[in-house]
């Protein structure tokens, strides 16, 4: 009997330690799927606010044009905390350390996070990418075409598009924020569209500074008569600019190119008036964009230009960008892209055929000032 009692006691005490081992084993288990379950929310809150302190640093660059100068290669944002979280974020060019010197440069934009005894850092290559208006043969506040004008290429306007003559045609689609009229016989070949929302037309201020900081000032002459300039050739003042980079300005006066100079690289007028004071471009001469380069072909600042050469053999190639009103006529041919910031109007046999620039050609100033992520660089 006395044993049956100790056999009893022993069953007892061994079902009390097996119940303290499953309570304790249980305990355990609760605090650590508790500790996985906190573990993992504060994983997902991580993922959550990294990816929020990288659309800090984009919404930056969106507000603050000058980003690239007012930021250093490195942390934008030391570490701050927000709720349970503390971050810091970075914008790194990977390509040389430095931000100011090249727009066209990736950045790798990262932000690290840590809440609770959780750390984690995700990150996305950025790059500003070319304005909306480069996919345009061309983009203009207000597009007039009279006389047998032809565009091979989509076109754009801050306003209207209005199609005069029978002869004129518009081989691509057309969006305008305004109207889009073409008159029996004026044809549009593609999709007409109006009331889009207004798209970027970059306007002359920094496009002008940087190019004129590169370019070589030249005599001012009202017309410059078959002269060769180029980044190995200077006919007219003998001075080479190494990028072919040349800008007369005009101090109010006009200018012309006559006869047959050749330029190639980027052609700078600027200050010149209109009727007799405008800048022209005549007879047998033409500007093409140096190959080797990723500049425009002509920047131009004024009253009125006219691109009037009498021979299509000899195109005006490249970017082709115009402060002013711009009159394309007598056979002139474009083969590139026209950005005007006022009016410009094709007639008289003129023909402007778009030649896309490709994203690693784009030049300078004419790209969005903010960053964009790059498709499948999040990690």
């Amino acid at each position: 009997m006395i044993k049956r009692k100790g056999t009893i006691y022993f069953l007892v005490l061994a079902s009390a330690v097996v119940l303290v081992a499953s309570v304790s084993a249980i305990s355990f288990a609760i605090m650590y799927s508790r500790k996985v379950t906190q573990s993992l929310e504060s994983i997902g809150q991580t993922e959550v606010y990294a990816e929020l302190g990288i659309r800090h640093a984009i919404h930056f660059t969106n507000q603050v044009p000058t980003w690239r100068t007012t930021l250093t290669n490195g942390t934008w944002i030391p570490t701050a905390t927000m709720g349970n979280a503390s971050y810091t974020v970075s914008g790194v060019d990977t390509f040389d350390a430095n931000l100011a010197n090249d727009e066209s440069q990736r950045v790798t934009l990262a932000c690290q996070v840590t809440i609770d005894d959780v750390t984690r850092v995700h990150s996305v290559q950025s790059q500003q990418y070319p304005l909306d208006v480069l996919s345009y043969a061309i983009s203009a506040n207000n597009i007039e075409f009279d006389t047998n004008a032809q565009v091979t290429g989509n076109v754009y306007t801050q306003t209207n598009i209005l199609m005069r003559n029978t002869n004129s045609s518009i081989t691509g689609n057309t969006d305008a924020t305004g109207n889009i009229t073409n008159l029996v016989g004026a044809t549009i070949t593609g999709i007409k569209t109006t009331l889009v929302p207004q798209k970027t037309i970059p306007t002359p201020g920094d496009i002008l500074a940087y190019y004129q900081a590169k370019a070589t000032l030249l005599p001012y002459i009202n017309k410059m008569t078959n002269h060769t300039l180029s980044k190995t050739t200077n006919t007219y003042s003998g001075t080479v600019n190494p990028e072919g980079i040349y800008w007369i300005d005009c101090g109010g006066q006009k200018f012309e190119l006559d006869g047959t100079c050749v330029i190639t690289g980027t052609l700078i007028v600027t200050n010149f008036g209109t009727g007799g004071n405008s800048f022209r471009i005549d007879d047998y001469s033409y500007v093409t964009k140096d190959a080797s380069l990723n500049n425009p072909a002509i920047l131009a600042s004024g009253g009125q230009v006219y691109l009037e050469c009498d021979s299509a053999l000899n195109p005006i190639t490249g970017l082709v960008y115009v402060d002013a009103n711009l009159d394309v006529a007598e056979n002139q041919a474009i083969n590139g892209i026209v950005i005007v910031t006022k009016t410009l109007t094709c007639n008289q046999n003129s023909n402007i055929t778009f030649n896309a620039i490709n994203l690693p050609q784009t030049p300078t100033k004419f790209r969005n000032h903010y960053l964009t992520p790059v498709a499948n660089t999040w990690q």
